[in-house]
């Protein structure tokens, strides 16, 4: 029912390129315009055939019913939880010492394990519901956007980030914190555990291995974590882990910014690709070449090149450089490269950066498969400044997006002009990618590499002179 426009395209920037995480989600999402234009395509330019507006418009309203229903429940179902425990706590404070005197340790545990098992299980029903009006409110934004209906220009009196507001899917969190009235449940639940904890596990004593007491307190920690884990990780969104929860409070002791709308900005990157792949663009060649020159190990490693960071480390020391004579070497592997593309906000602290990068690159290893991170690198890196991706580099290098495969002197080009920050060759460091590419692929022919760079200085697009280049090409 919901169509995809067939208009030109190229990936969206990253949000340090386009300014605010609002620009960034709303006017740079999916797939953007290079004709001059400043349309995009992302879910917001969906269409819905006229015929089919009627079911469209009932789709939405069963989503609004559902989505008001289902919130409605889980607060109606928050305030009883709080109004029993409330009642609870009082009862087991009064009645708790005297019942449990008679029990065992033994018999005491069973018993707060069943009460754990049970607080447990409404965890996991609240992180459901919740996890459903969540999907069910995503729908509602999409239809809303697919059948024309935009609220962008009233963003100082609808927030953008709940459902009343929202353009953009994923501004309506599967998880909005743990101060958020979503986590309201989850205190409940560990308010009435600690009171068990404190009543019934109160001085556990232990004989084997290692005589040992365990404090009421000890055992509220550790079933507090327990719980946290369960009811979070229930909560994870698309491709979101524990692992990348880490990864964020990592960043944030680092004092180092990643991007929040992490789900937002995947589907994005998978949409572009999905679009290239709909105008049938073999990058084939592009990933050979990309692999040969960017990361020779890339298909071995697990996102992080353990040699390269070796080699990296060396030429920090001129010794090490005048004896081999080489320059000072990064140790970006590709899929580092796209963690640091999509992800990181911050560019300066570039330790503390890096870090992050090589964490976030076995994340990516994690949740993709090598083709994959290959072909979300090529609609997200920068090809020039202000040029984002393949499509947006055809545009600006050859002038045209209906291209379904790329000679060798143009795939060449394309990943040599990788992270270019300016519009300038060096005819030695080009040469020396050359015979690189000519040593590392097979079947490359260099032949009209020189003649295409001549005519990208001849129309201004590129800076220098690249007569040296044709020395190179045999």
């Amino acid at each position: 029912m919901i169509l995809l426009g067939s208009a030109p395209w190229s990936a969206p920037k990253p949000i340090h390129e386009t300014g605010s995480s609002d620009n960034f989600s709303l006017a740079s999402g999916g797939i953007v315009r290079t004709d001059g234009a400043s349309l995009q395509l992302y879910f917001g330019r969906c269409k819905i055939k006229i015929d089919e507006r009627d079911v469209a418009m009932v789709e939405l309203e069963e989503a609004l019913r559902q989505a008001g229903n289902q919130s409605q429940l889980y607060g109606q179902t928050a305030n009883l939880l709080l109004a029993v425990a409330t009642i609870a706590g009082s009862l087991l404070a009064a009645a708790a010492p005297p019942a449990l005197s008679n029990l065992t340790q033994s018999q005491r545990m069973i018993a707060a394990l069943a009460a754990f098992l049970i607080l447990g299980a409404l965890l996991v029903f609240f992180a459901e519901l919740q996890k459903t009006i969540t999907l069910n409110s995503r729908k509602v934004v999409t239809l809303r956007r697919a059948l024309g209906l935009d609220y962008t220009h009233l963003h100082l009196t609808l927030p953008n980030w709940r459902i009343e507001g929202a353009t953009n899917p994923f501004a309506i969190r599967m998880y909005p914190g743990w101060r958020s009235a979503t986590a309201l449940p989850f205190w409940v639940v560990c308010a009435i555990a600690t009171c068990v904890c404190c009543f019934v596990l109160d001085d556990l004593h232990f004989a084997d291995p290692v005589p040992m007491t365990v404090p009421w307190w000890g055992s509220a920690i550790f079933v507090f974590a327990v719980f946290a884990l369960l009811f979070r990780h229930r909560l994870l969104d698309f491709h979101e882990t524990l692992y990348l929860r880490f990864i964020y409070l990592l960043a944030t002791i680092l004092r180092t910014r990643l991007l929040v709308d992490f789900a937002g900005i995947l589907f994005r990157s998978k949409l572009a690709v999905s679009e290239m792949q709909r105008l049938e663009f073999d990058p084939a060649r592009l990933r050979e070449l990309l692999v040969a020159l960017e990361d020779q190990r890339f298909h071995s490693h697990a996102g992080i090149d353990l040699l390269a960071l070796g080699r990296a480390a060396l030429s920090c020391f001129p010794r090490y450089r005048r004896s081999r004579g080489t320059m000072r070497s990064g140790a970006s592997t590709i899929t580092m490269q796209l963690a640091r593309t999509l992800l990181v906000a911050d560019y300066n602290k570039t330790a503390r950066r890096k870090v992050l990068e090589v964490l976030l690159a076995r994340w990516l290893e994690r949740q993709f498969d090598k083709d994959e991170i290959l072909d979300l690198y090529l609609v997200s890196v920068r090809f020039a400044v202000g040029v984002f991706g393949i499509p947006a580099a055809f545009a600006h290098y050859f002038g045209t997006t209906d291209k379904r495969s790329t000679s060798d002197a143009e795939a060449f080009l394309l990943i040599e002009r990788l992270s270019s920050v300016r519009n300038g060759i060096r005819p030695d460091k080009v040469i020396a990618q050359l015979r690189r590419a000519q040593k590392r692929v097979p079947d490359f022919s260099s032949l009209g590499t020189a003649a295409l760079y001549q005519s990208l200085i001849a129309s201004g697009i590129l800076v220098g002179d690249a007569s040296p280049l044709e020395r190179a090409e045999s």
